[in-house]
Formats: C-alpha cells, structure tokens, sequence
C-alpha cells in the first residue's frame, strides 16, 4: 500500500481570518486549498486598487486561478473581469500564504502577487488609483496589505 503525498496537520484547529479581519479557530478538516494572485499596477506614484463595498476597504485586483490555468493566465483574465484592463506581468512581487474562513467555507491560501504592465482596455468605474502612500494596514484588507509591503519594498 502506497502512502498519500497529501499530509495534513497533526493539530485539529489552525487560526483563520474572514473579510473584517476578525480571527476564528477553525478545524482542519475540510480546508480547501486554492491558490490566489494578484496585481499591482502602477501609474506614477499611483497603484490601481477596488474598494470591496462589504468591507469598506481596498484590495488589490485579482482573484483565484481556475484548476488547469495557468497562474499568469487567472492573473489576466481576473484582472481584465475587474479592471477592464489588458495586463501582462512585469515581475513576481512576492508570495504569502493565508488561512481564510467565509460563513463555514474554510481556505488555506497561497496569494501570488505580480508587478504588472498595462496593454490594453478601458479602465472600469469599480477601480481606481491611489497613491502608495495613502495605503496602510487601516485603509486595506490584511492580505493584500501584505503585497503592498512586499512591492514597497522593491526598487
């Protein structure tokens, strides 16, 4: 009998966080794993963000990539459904990992974040652009703001 390279936990109970940041203890069982990723578009001194109307804050554009896609390729098809943009990468920012819960539907995350560059479209109402400095850990959603620190820190 061949054993499963998919291993879980020993621990019964990880810590997840939902869309207020509010912090939950979650059972093990019945984590999904996905995979996220997520652009930063420059303009300027400007990044292009969306405000998430449920939570008052700003996130970054982007969202999960589909089982068979590619991570580039969920990257540019999510940022054109969000942005109206044509995009492609200009660099890898950086990757974290994240334990999110939504009403039940529990998620271990990898959150890939790109630099892009933009090569088409029309930008969409739903997004905007704001300047760096204007964003903080008060104004953004915890997860992103982790790929806001990791892209302020390039050069």
């Amino acid at each position: 009998m061949s054993e499963s390279i998919f291993k879980t936990l020993e621990e019964d109970f990880v810590v997840a966080h939902d869309l207020l940041g509010n912090k939950y203890k979650r059972p093990i069982k019945g984590f999904k794993f996905c995979v996220g990723v997520y652009g930063v578009l420059k303009q300027g001194k400007k990044i292009l963000i969306q405000r998430n109307p449920l939570v008052k804050k700003f996130a970054l554009p982007g969202g999960n990539i589909k089982i068979g896609e590619s991570i580039l390729e969920g990257l540019v098809r999510e940022f054109k459904e969000q942005t109206g943009l044509k995009v492609e990468d200009k660099r890898l920012i950086g990757i974290v990992e994240d334990m999110y819960t939504d009403k039940g539907d529990d998620s271990q995350r990898v959150l890939v974040f790109y630099e892009l560059k933009e090569i088409g479209g029309k930008l969409l109402k739903e997004a905007e652009y704001m300047d760096v400095s204007e964003l903080s850990i008060k104004n953004m959603q915890d997860s992103f703001w982790k790929g806001i620190e990791l892209f302020k820190k390039l050069k």
